[in-house]
C-alpha cells in the first residue's frame, strides 16, 4: 500500500468534490503544459494528475471529510 502520509504533496482534499477539483486542477495544468511547455514539464504535471488521482483513488479525502 501507499504511503501518502509521506508524499511530497500538502493535504489532498476535505471532501469528494474537492477531490475531484484537485484532480481536475491538475489535469488543466498538464493540458496548458502539453501545449505550451517543456517535455520535463509536461511530465512534471502529468506526475502531478497520476498523484492526486491516486490520492483520491486510495480515499484520503474520505479520511478528512465527507
Amino acid at each position: 500500500e501507499m504511503c501518502i502520509r509521506d508524499s511530497p504533496w500538502p493535504e489532498h482534499a476535505d471532501g469528494k468534490y474537492q477531490a475531484l477539483g484537485v484532480v481536475g486542477e491538475e489535469y488543466h495544468e498538464l493540458v496548458i503544459a502539453v501545449e505550451k511547455e517543456t517535455p520535463e514539464r509536461m511530465r512534471d504535471e502529468a506526475l502531478d494528475v497520476a498523484v492526486t488521482a491516486l490520492r483520491m483513488w486510495a480515499g484520503e479525502h474520505e479520511r478528512r471529510g465527507a
